[in-house]
């Protein structure tokens, strides 16, 4: 009998020092149980639908499937085509871990999934109850950037256009996307409509992604950088901040190139991490234009930004993008049609009033990158109009004061145009 209590006492100290063991990787980022549905494209599952139990998150997400038993990485091609719905453990990074036999196959991929267009025309979008406001955040990233994190909450790629409802918010209070503050003073600007589209005329790319599925610690001890060899438009990034399980109240992401010249910060959204943690992901939809060259990403909140030796101690970012076209104003946005990427002038933007304002070709937008202060005289290069006509536009609180043009010959590269605020 004693020996037969004393191998049932070692099993139950034995079973004790492994239920101590997880409980002490408890905070840590654990393996989730769900079930994802989604559509096989080249080999790629594009999760739809991610059900946890408790709660469903849908989204295109692009997920990594590998075999639970021996962790190596599942073909999935010969489901290509295919509707699928797979049972697994998700951890963080979009990795999934599954028993091969839990692949269910439900039918063909549609051309579109269910219920979703190419597009869609929102009339005086509504978010939360409020008429969408004009900028994304207060003052800043105004008409695209707002249009274009509105459509991703909604579900499609992002906005193809959208015109201004100017001086609304004492009538028609509006609400800032980022951070819900809600704008009602007459100065308050929102959309006549936003056209979201699905498939848009780029595709988006990982750019830079150093997560991995190994238990993660707060407080970076090096800096997160990534280089890029030709500019890029980055439309978003991604920081972890599982923070034990607690997540952390979004705040806001910037990036830093060589010389010191800073993007951003942007505020940033939550969403949920790993088991329905809140705020486990902080994201941002910059849409802006970077040079070629080395970035860091700056986080304001390291003491819960996520890194483990996987990431050689740096913060756990996601950044995605695509290269510029040739419609590309590498100087803050987007310029207006009919341009010449290959060939450009100079011209001299100088600020002559009191105030700070935003100088930028017609067709972009106000943002942190074209910001000029009172008194400041900057240059910047930029794409020849194939028209003939130099347009340029001033901007305060997030909207359009006033545009102006000026005819120039396009085959003159030696001259320098000069944009003055003077009011």
């Amino acid at each position: 009998m004693m020996a037969k209590e004393g191998i049932s006492l070692n099993k139950l100290i034995a079973f004790l020092l492994f239920t101590i063991l997880l409980s002490s990787n408890t905070f840590a980022s654990m393996p989730v149980e769900v079930t994802i549905t989604g559509c096989v494209e080249d080999g790629t599952l594009i999760a739809w639908e991610t059900d946890f139990g408790t709660h469903k998150v849908q989204g295109d997400y692009k997920i990594k499937v590998y075999d639970h038993k021996d962790k190596s990485p599942i073909d999935l091609r010969q489901y290509n085509g295919k509707i699928v719905k797979i049972k697994g453990y998700l951890l963080p990074g979009d990795v999934f871990y599954v028993d091969r036999q839990s692949i269910i196959t439900l039918g063909n991929c549609p051309l579109k999934k269910p219920g979703q267009s190419a597009y869609e025309i929102f009339e005086s979008p509504i978010y939360k109850g409020y008429r969408l406001d004009w900028c994304r955040v207060w003052g800043e990233e105004c008409g695209k950037g707002a249009a274009d994190a509105f459509c991703k909450k909604m579900g499609y790629s992002g906005a193809e256009s959208w015109e201004i409802d100017p001086n609304i918010g004492d009538k028609s209070p509006t609400i800032i996307i980022a951070t819900e503050q809600i704008c009602n003073q007459s100065f308050c600007g929102g959309f006549k409509y936003i056209k979201c589209v699905r498939n848009s005329s780029y595709t988006t790319q990982i750019i830079f992604n150093n997560g991995n599925i190994a238990t993660v610690y707060n407080n970076p001890t090096k800096p997160t950088i990534f280089t890029i060899s030709q500019p890029h438009v980055i439309t978003f990034i991604q920081n972890y901040h599982w923070n034990n399980a607690r997540g952390s109240t979004p705040g806001t992401i910037a990036l830093r190139d060589q010389s010191g010249r800073t993007y951003g910060p942007w505020q940033a959204e939550g969403s949920p991490g790993q088991g329905g943690v809140p705020n486990a992901y902080w994201n941002v939809y910059p849409n802006i234009t970077l040079p070629a060259g080395t970035y860091t990403v700056i986080d304001s909140e390291l003491s819960t930004w996520s890194q483990n030796s996987g990431s050689n101690g740096a913060g756990f970012t996601r950044i995605e993008g695509y290269p510029v076209s040739a419609q590309t104003n590498i100087t803050g946005g987007t310029s207006s049609g009919g341009v010449t990427s290959s060939r450009t002038i100079q011209v001299r933007l100088k600020n002559n009033s009191n105030q700070n304002v935003h100088l930028y070709p017609e067709g972009d937008f106000p943002s942190p990158n074209n910001r000029i202060a009172p008194g400041e005289t900057r240059t910047v290069n930029i794409p020849i109009p194939s028209d003939g006509f130099l347009r340029f536009c001033a901007g305060r609180n997030g909207q359009t004061i006033q545009c102006n043009k000026k005819a120039i010959d396009p085959n003159d590269q030696s001259r320098t145009y000069t944009v003055i605020l003077v009011v």
